[in-house]
Protein backbone atom coordinates (compact mmCIF):
# COMPACT_ATOMS: atom_id res chain seq x y z
CA UNK A 1 0.00 0.00 0.00
CA UNK A 2 1.36 3.33 -0.68
CA UNK A 3 0.93 6.16 1.64
CA UNK A 4 0.26 9.71 0.60
CA UNK A 5 2.19 12.93 1.76
CA UNK A 6 0.02 15.09 4.61
CA UNK A 7 0.11 18.88 4.01
CA UNK A 8 0.06 21.07 7.00
CA UNK A 9 -3.16 21.37 7.75
CA UNK A 10 -3.33 18.08 7.91
CA UNK A 11 -0.67 17.62 10.04
CA UNK A 12 -2.33 19.87 12.74
CA UNK A 13 -5.51 17.79 12.83
CA UNK A 14 -3.25 14.75 13.28
CA UNK A 15 -1.58 16.16 16.30
CA UNK A 16 -4.77 17.44 17.86
CA UNK A 17 -6.07 13.88 17.48
CA UNK A 18 -2.71 12.63 19.39
CA UNK A 19 -3.27 14.66 22.77
CA UNK A 20 -2.56 13.07 25.54
CA UNK A 21 -4.95 14.31 28.66
CA UNK A 22 -2.50 12.89 31.44
CA UNK A 23 0.60 14.63 30.21
CA UNK A 24 -1.35 18.07 30.98
CA UNK A 25 -2.49 16.54 34.46
CA UNK A 26 0.88 15.56 35.22
CA UNK A 27 2.30 18.99 34.50
CA UNK A 28 -0.43 20.92 36.17
CA UNK A 29 0.16 18.59 39.41
CA UNK A 30 4.30 19.34 39.59
CA UNK A 31 3.53 23.32 39.12
CA UNK A 32 1.00 23.36 41.98
CA UNK A 33 3.06 20.99 44.50
CA UNK A 34 5.77 23.71 43.45
CA UNK A 35 3.69 26.45 44.61
CA UNK A 36 2.64 24.70 48.19
CA UNK A 37 6.30 24.19 49.00
CA UNK A 38 6.94 27.78 47.79
CA UNK A 39 4.46 28.80 50.88
CA UNK A 40 5.29 26.95 53.56
CA UNK A 41 9.27 27.85 52.83
CA UNK A 42 7.75 31.56 52.82
CA UNK A 43 5.75 30.72 56.27
CA UNK A 44 8.76 29.67 57.63
CA UNK A 45 11.08 32.73 56.80
CA UNK A 46 8.58 34.75 58.37
CA UNK A 47 7.76 32.63 61.47
CA UNK A 48 11.62 32.93 62.45
CA UNK A 49 11.94 37.01 61.52
CA UNK A 50 9.29 38.18 63.84
CA UNK A 51 10.70 36.83 67.17
CA UNK A 52 14.18 38.36 66.12
CA UNK A 53 12.55 41.66 65.31
CA UNK A 54 10.68 41.66 67.96
CA UNK A 55 13.70 40.53 70.75
CA UNK A 56 15.53 43.85 69.63
CA UNK A 57 12.61 45.89 70.89
CA UNK A 58 13.15 47.20 74.84
CA UNK A 59 12.35 44.66 77.43
CA UNK A 60 8.97 45.59 79.25
CA UNK A 61 9.00 44.09 83.29
CA UNK A 62 8.34 40.60 82.99
CA UNK A 63 4.68 39.77 84.72
CA UNK A 64 5.28 37.87 87.92
CA UNK A 65 5.56 34.03 87.44
CA UNK A 66 2.25 33.18 88.31
CA UNK A 67 -0.93 32.12 87.10
CA UNK A 68 -3.07 36.06 87.26
CA UNK A 69 -5.88 34.36 86.35
CA UNK A 70 -9.19 32.43 88.19
CA UNK A 71 -10.53 33.23 92.06
CA UNK A 72 -8.71 33.32 95.69
CA UNK A 73 -10.48 31.65 98.01
CA UNK A 74 -9.71 33.30 102.03
CA UNK A 75 -10.95 32.12 105.06
CA UNK A 76 -10.79 35.06 107.39
CA UNK A 77 -10.98 35.99 111.07
CA UNK A 78 -9.39 39.49 110.95
CA UNK A 79 -12.12 41.73 110.19
CA UNK A 80 -13.43 43.76 107.31
CA UNK A 81 -11.70 47.27 108.16
CA UNK A 82 -8.57 44.91 107.61
CA UNK A 83 -9.96 42.85 104.55
CA UNK A 84 -11.67 45.16 102.63
CA UNK A 85 -9.20 47.97 101.74
CA UNK A 86 -6.34 45.03 101.07
CA UNK A 87 -8.83 43.21 98.88
CA UNK A 88 -9.33 46.44 97.24
CA UNK A 89 -5.67 47.10 96.52
CA UNK A 90 -4.95 43.71 95.66
CA UNK A 91 -7.38 43.71 92.92
CA UNK A 92 -5.81 47.03 92.19
CA UNK A 93 -2.80 45.21 91.05
CA UNK A 94 -3.96 41.86 89.58
CA UNK A 95 -7.65 42.49 88.08
CA UNK A 96 -7.87 38.96 86.45
CA UNK A 97 -8.08 37.23 90.18
CA UNK A 98 -11.35 37.80 92.06
CA UNK A 99 -11.10 37.65 95.72
CA UNK A 100 -13.56 35.86 97.71
CA UNK A 101 -13.02 36.61 101.27
CA UNK A 102 -15.33 34.85 103.34
CA UNK A 103 -15.26 36.51 107.19
CA UNK A 104 -15.85 33.89 109.81
CA UNK A 105 -14.59 33.25 113.48
CA UNK A 106 -11.19 31.81 114.18
CA UNK A 107 -12.98 28.67 115.41
CA UNK A 108 -15.03 28.51 111.86
CA UNK A 109 -12.26 29.02 109.97
CA UNK A 110 -10.24 25.63 111.49
CA UNK A 111 -13.73 24.12 111.61
CA UNK A 112 -15.21 24.76 107.90
CA UNK A 113 -11.45 23.95 106.53
CA UNK A 114 -11.09 20.60 108.12
CA UNK A 115 -14.92 19.40 107.05
CA UNK A 116 -14.35 20.84 103.65
CA UNK A 117 -11.54 18.18 103.56
CA UNK A 118 -13.24 15.35 105.35
CA UNK A 119 -15.81 15.35 102.88
CA UNK A 120 -13.80 16.22 99.95
CA UNK A 121 -15.04 19.93 99.11
CA UNK A 122 -13.18 22.75 97.63
CA UNK A 123 -12.03 24.65 100.32
CA UNK A 124 -9.91 28.08 100.95
CA UNK A 125 -6.18 28.97 99.52
CA UNK A 126 -5.67 30.96 102.12
CA UNK A 127 -6.44 30.79 106.01
CA UNK A 128 -5.77 34.33 108.14
CA UNK A 129 -6.77 33.82 111.66
CA UNK A 130 -5.13 35.26 115.29
CA UNK A 131 -6.17 32.25 116.30
CA UNK A 132 -2.76 30.98 117.39
CA UNK A 133 -3.32 26.49 118.66
CA UNK A 134 -5.60 26.45 115.59
CA UNK A 135 -3.23 27.46 113.30
CA UNK A 136 -0.35 26.14 114.79
CA UNK A 137 -2.11 22.64 114.44
CA UNK A 138 -2.67 23.31 110.67
CA UNK A 139 1.41 23.88 110.43
CA UNK A 140 2.13 20.86 112.76
CA UNK A 141 -0.28 18.48 111.10
CA UNK A 142 1.01 19.31 107.00
CA UNK A 143 -1.96 21.03 106.31
CA UNK A 144 0.04 24.58 104.89
CA UNK A 145 1.82 25.00 101.46
CA UNK A 146 5.13 25.95 102.25
CA UNK A 147 6.24 29.37 100.62
CA UNK A 148 8.78 31.96 101.46
CA UNK A 149 7.63 35.53 99.84
CA UNK A 150 9.08 37.20 97.54
CA UNK A 151 9.08 40.70 98.63
CA UNK A 152 12.71 43.05 99.15
CA UNK A 153 12.38 45.27 101.90
CA UNK A 154 13.35 45.72 105.29
CA UNK A 155 12.26 42.68 107.70
CA UNK A 156 12.27 41.29 111.42
CA UNK A 157 14.81 38.25 111.32
CA UNK A 158 11.90 35.56 112.19
CA UNK A 159 9.30 36.81 109.32
CA UNK A 160 12.39 35.90 106.95
CA UNK A 161 12.87 32.04 108.10
CA UNK A 162 9.03 31.66 108.25
CA UNK A 163 7.48 29.34 105.34
CA UNK A 164 4.54 27.14 106.46
CA UNK A 165 3.59 29.82 108.21
CA UNK A 166 3.30 33.30 106.99
CA UNK A 167 3.87 36.23 110.88
CA UNK A 168 1.64 39.28 109.24
CA UNK A 169 1.97 40.89 112.26
CA UNK A 170 2.44 40.04 115.83
CA UNK A 171 2.31 41.42 119.45
CA UNK A 172 5.34 41.26 122.01
CA UNK A 173 5.06 39.55 125.44
CA UNK A 174 6.83 41.75 128.28
CA UNK A 175 7.69 42.11 131.53
CA UNK A 176 5.94 44.69 133.54
CA UNK A 177 7.21 46.07 137.31
CA UNK A 178 6.06 49.01 139.59
CA UNK A 179 8.51 51.91 139.02
CA UNK A 180 8.59 52.31 143.07
CA UNK A 181 9.62 49.26 143.75
CA UNK A 182 12.59 49.16 141.02
CA UNK A 183 13.76 52.66 141.39
CA UNK A 184 16.72 52.03 140.15
CA UNK A 185 15.61 49.75 137.20
CA UNK A 186 17.10 46.78 139.29
CA UNK A 187 14.87 44.60 138.02
CA UNK A 188 15.87 40.80 136.69
CA UNK A 189 16.15 41.23 132.53
CA UNK A 190 16.70 37.36 131.88
CA UNK A 191 14.59 34.26 132.97
CA UNK A 192 17.82 33.00 134.43
CA UNK A 193 17.89 36.43 136.55
CA UNK A 194 14.47 35.88 137.53
CA UNK A 195 14.63 31.85 138.63
CA UNK A 196 17.84 33.29 140.48
CA UNK A 197 16.31 36.59 142.66
CA UNK A 198 13.46 35.64 143.30
CA UNK A 199 14.45 33.59 145.87
CA UNK A 200 15.25 36.58 147.26
CA UNK A 201 13.37 37.75 150.46
CA UNK A 202 12.34 40.87 149.17
CA UNK A 203 10.02 39.29 146.06
CA UNK A 204 8.42 37.38 148.77
CA UNK A 205 4.31 38.30 147.90
CA UNK A 206 5.72 40.39 145.64
CA UNK A 207 5.17 38.56 142.62
CA UNK A 208 2.29 37.94 139.98
CA UNK A 209 0.87 36.32 136.75
CA UNK A 210 -2.28 35.37 135.32
CA UNK A 211 -3.43 32.17 135.83
CA UNK A 212 -2.91 29.83 133.44
CA UNK A 213 -5.85 27.41 134.26
CA UNK A 214 -8.61 30.37 133.52
CA UNK A 215 -6.75 32.11 130.89
CA UNK A 216 -5.85 30.22 127.92
CA UNK A 217 -3.47 33.00 126.51
CA UNK A 218 -1.71 32.48 129.59
CA UNK A 219 -1.35 28.73 129.48
CA UNK A 220 0.04 29.14 126.01
CA UNK A 221 2.98 31.48 126.70
CA UNK A 222 3.82 29.15 129.28
CA UNK A 223 3.89 25.92 127.67
CA UNK A 224 6.31 28.53 125.12
CA UNK A 225 8.21 29.12 127.76
CA UNK A 226 9.19 25.46 127.91
CA UNK A 227 10.26 25.10 124.60
CA UNK A 228 12.51 28.04 124.51
CA UNK A 229 13.43 28.92 128.07
CA UNK A 230 16.29 27.96 130.24
CA UNK A 231 14.89 25.49 132.83
CA UNK A 232 11.16 26.34 132.79
CA UNK A 233 10.47 24.16 135.72
CA UNK A 234 12.89 25.57 138.08
CA UNK A 235 11.72 29.10 137.24
CA UNK A 236 8.36 27.53 138.60
CA UNK A 237 9.95 26.15 142.21
CA UNK A 238 11.34 29.85 142.05
CA UNK A 239 7.99 31.30 141.50
CA UNK A 240 6.66 29.34 144.48
CA UNK A 241 9.51 30.12 146.87
CA UNK A 242 8.67 33.93 145.99
CA UNK A 243 4.85 33.28 146.69
CA UNK A 244 3.75 34.37 143.42
CA UNK A 245 -0.13 35.17 142.81
CA UNK A 246 -2.37 34.45 140.44
CA UNK A 247 -4.83 36.62 138.88
CA UNK A 248 -7.54 36.03 136.50
CA UNK A 249 -6.79 38.03 133.59
CA UNK A 250 -4.61 40.48 132.50
CA UNK A 251 -6.49 43.40 133.69
CA UNK A 252 -6.16 42.89 137.29
CA UNK A 253 -2.59 41.62 136.94
CA UNK A 254 -1.67 45.05 136.03
CA UNK A 255 -3.61 46.96 138.39
CA UNK A 256 -2.16 45.11 141.20
CA UNK A 257 0.87 46.40 139.69
CA UNK A 258 0.18 49.68 139.77
CA UNK A 259 -1.33 49.78 143.56
CA UNK A 260 2.04 48.16 144.96
CA UNK A 261 -0.11 44.68 145.73
CA UNK A 262 2.89 43.05 143.35
CA UNK A 263 6.07 44.88 142.00
CA UNK A 264 7.04 42.08 139.11
CA UNK A 265 4.25 41.13 136.82
CA UNK A 266 5.44 37.94 134.43
CA UNK A 267 4.45 37.36 130.85
CA UNK A 268 2.15 40.45 130.25
CA UNK A 269 0.65 40.78 126.08
CA UNK A 270 2.12 44.88 125.36
CA UNK A 271 -1.54 45.63 124.01
CA UNK A 272 -2.53 44.69 127.84
CA UNK A 273 -0.50 47.60 129.26
CA UNK A 274 -0.52 50.20 126.15
CA UNK A 275 -4.69 49.75 127.21
CA UNK A 276 -4.28 50.00 131.05
CA UNK A 277 -1.38 52.69 131.29
CA UNK A 278 -2.70 55.61 130.18
CA UNK A 279 -0.98 58.37 132.02
CA UNK A 280 -0.30 56.00 134.49
CA UNK A 281 3.33 55.77 135.68
CA UNK A 282 3.96 53.99 138.18
CA UNK A 283 3.83 50.78 135.98
CA UNK A 284 7.18 49.79 133.54
CA UNK A 285 7.85 47.19 131.68
CA UNK A 286 10.89 45.48 129.42
CA UNK A 287 11.62 42.90 126.82
CA UNK A 288 13.78 39.86 128.48
CA UNK A 289 16.62 40.46 126.25
CA UNK A 290 17.22 36.56 126.51
CA UNK A 291 14.40 35.11 124.52
CA UNK A 292 11.30 37.30 123.77
CA UNK A 293 7.63 35.68 123.06
CA UNK A 294 5.79 37.70 120.07
CA UNK A 295 2.20 36.55 119.96
CA UNK A 296 1.61 36.05 115.92
CA UNK A 297 -0.88 36.78 113.37
CA UNK A 298 -0.83 33.76 111.36
CA UNK A 299 -1.77 33.26 107.26
CA UNK A 300 -1.54 30.09 105.91
CA UNK A 301 -1.37 28.87 101.85
CA UNK A 302 -3.40 25.44 102.02
CA UNK A 303 -1.59 22.61 101.16
CA UNK A 304 -4.65 21.63 98.38
CA UNK A 305 -5.15 25.26 97.71
CA UNK A 306 -6.95 25.22 93.74
CA UNK A 307 -5.10 28.61 93.15
CA UNK A 308 -2.01 28.21 94.77
CA UNK A 309 0.17 30.85 92.16
CA UNK A 310 -2.88 33.36 93.38
CA UNK A 311 -2.24 32.53 97.15
CA UNK A 312 1.22 32.85 96.77
CA UNK A 313 0.38 36.47 95.39
CA UNK A 314 -1.38 37.25 98.38
CA UNK A 315 1.24 36.27 100.74
CA UNK A 316 3.38 38.57 98.56
CA UNK A 317 1.05 41.48 99.02
CA UNK A 318 0.50 40.49 102.95
CA UNK A 319 4.35 42.12 103.64
CA UNK A 320 4.41 44.79 100.96
CA UNK A 321 4.79 48.49 103.00
CA UNK A 322 1.03 49.58 101.98
CA UNK A 323 -0.54 46.22 103.11
CA UNK A 324 1.61 45.92 106.22
CA UNK A 325 0.78 49.84 107.26
CA UNK A 326 -2.86 48.81 106.80
CA UNK A 327 -2.73 45.42 108.77
CA UNK A 328 -0.24 47.12 112.21
CA UNK A 329 -2.77 50.37 112.16
CA UNK A 330 -6.28 48.46 111.85
CA UNK A 331 -4.98 45.44 114.28
CA UNK A 332 -3.33 47.19 116.61
CA UNK A 333 -0.19 44.87 116.17
CA UNK A 334 3.41 45.35 115.48
CA UNK A 335 4.57 45.34 111.57
CA UNK A 336 7.10 43.02 110.29
CA UNK A 337 8.55 45.29 107.91
CA UNK A 338 11.15 47.59 109.91
CA UNK A 339 10.44 50.40 107.21
CA UNK A 340 6.25 50.54 108.72
CA UNK A 341 5.03 53.30 110.81
CA UNK A 342 2.44 50.99 112.05
CA UNK A 343 -0.51 51.40 114.39
CA UNK A 344 -0.42 52.85 117.97
CA UNK A 345 1.15 50.15 119.67
CA UNK A 346 4.19 51.02 117.65
CA UNK A 347 4.48 54.30 119.73
CA UNK A 348 5.23 52.76 122.45
CA UNK A 349 6.62 49.74 121.41
CA UNK A 350 10.33 51.09 121.93
CA UNK A 351 13.08 49.01 119.76
CA UNK A 352 11.67 45.44 119.93
CA UNK A 353 14.68 42.84 119.97
CA UNK A 354 16.42 41.76 116.82
CA UNK A 355 18.37 38.45 115.92
CA UNK A 356 17.10 35.61 117.08
CA UNK A 357 15.63 36.85 120.75
CA UNK A 358 11.98 37.04 119.09
CA UNK A 359 10.37 34.62 119.67
CA UNK A 360 6.73 34.17 117.38
CA UNK A 361 5.10 31.32 119.05
CA UNK A 362 2.94 28.69 117.23
CA UNK A 363 4.68 29.10 113.97
CA UNK A 364 6.32 25.91 114.46
CA UNK A 365 3.37 23.58 115.27
CA UNK A 366 4.75 23.20 119.25
CA UNK A 367 1.59 25.40 120.41
CA UNK A 368 -0.94 23.04 119.65
CA UNK A 369 0.91 20.32 121.49
CA UNK A 370 -0.76 21.26 124.64
CA UNK A 371 -4.11 21.30 122.87
CA UNK A 372 -4.49 17.67 124.20
CA UNK A 373 -6.37 17.75 126.89
CA UNK A 374 -4.21 14.88 128.92
CA UNK A 375 -1.18 17.31 127.87
CA UNK A 376 -3.14 20.33 129.44
CA UNK A 377 -4.11 18.29 132.53
CA UNK A 378 -0.16 17.03 133.04
CA UNK A 379 1.23 20.44 132.77
CA UNK A 380 -1.70 22.09 134.87
CA UNK A 381 -0.99 19.31 137.53
CA UNK A 382 2.65 19.76 137.72
CA UNK A 383 2.78 23.78 137.84
CA UNK A 384 0.39 23.44 140.83
CA UNK A 385 2.62 20.51 142.51
CA UNK A 386 5.78 22.81 141.63
CA UNK A 387 4.40 26.21 143.08
CA UNK A 388 2.75 24.72 146.59
CA UNK A 389 5.74 22.28 147.25
CA UNK A 390 8.37 25.43 146.95
CA UNK A 391 6.03 27.88 149.57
Amino acid sequence: MSTARLNSSQESVVRSQNFNPENVYKESRSFRMLFVRAIIILLLLVSIEIPAALSSEPKTEAPAPSLKTGKLYIYGAVGQKIADPLIKEFQTLYPEIRVDFVHMSPGEVFNRHMNNIAAGRVSADILWSPEITLQSSLVKDGYSLRYRPQVTGSFLPFARKLDTSLVTAFEPIVMAYNRKFFSRDDYPTTHRMMQKEFRDKRYRGMIGTCDPDKNTHAFMLLTQDLVYGFNFWTLVKSFGEAGIKLFPDYSSTLSAISSGEIAFAYNIPLSEIAKYRGAEENIGWFYPSDYTLALPLMALISRGATNPDAAKLWADFLFSKAAQQTISWETNLLPVREDVEGGELRKIAKAVPGGEVLKAVGTDGEASRYSDKGLKRGFLLKWKQLLNKSK
